[in-house]
């Protein structure tokens, strides 16, 4: 199904170069069509309209990336708990155990 969709994709794209540029080909070839797109991107890429477009979009991404980046925080210390430490005691007589290494803790007098 994946590949069936990049087919469909690429047939598209290429409608699309062939909608624009198929007149361009017919009549000087690749070279021809190389240049014009070459021409084309230019005078997309300096238009004013195109600049102040991309301008305000990254204006607003940045924006967006801000509050972002700060209501992650304020998140952050709503969300953690203060929990007490228990009360532990040592044990007297009892075997414990750290790391699972298993001790007796009694009073030895000798």
């Amino acid at each position: 199904m994946r590949t069936v969709q990049n087919i469909m994709a690429l047939l598209l794209v290429a409608g699309g170069f062939w909608y624009f540029y198929g007149e361009t080909f017919n009549q000087v070839g690749i070279q021809g069509v190389i240049e014009e797109v070459r021409t084309d991107f230019t005078e997309i890429k300096e238009n004013p309209e195109v600049i102040s477009a991309v301008n305000k979009m990254n204006n607003e991404i940045q924006l967006l990336f801000r509050g972002l980046l700060q209501s992650l925080p304020e998140r952050e210390e709503e969300n953690q708990q203060v929990v007490e430490p228990p009360k532990l005691e040592a044990p007297s007589e009892q075997s414990f155990s750290v790391y699972n290494v298993e001790n007796w803790r009694h009073s030895r007098t000798g």
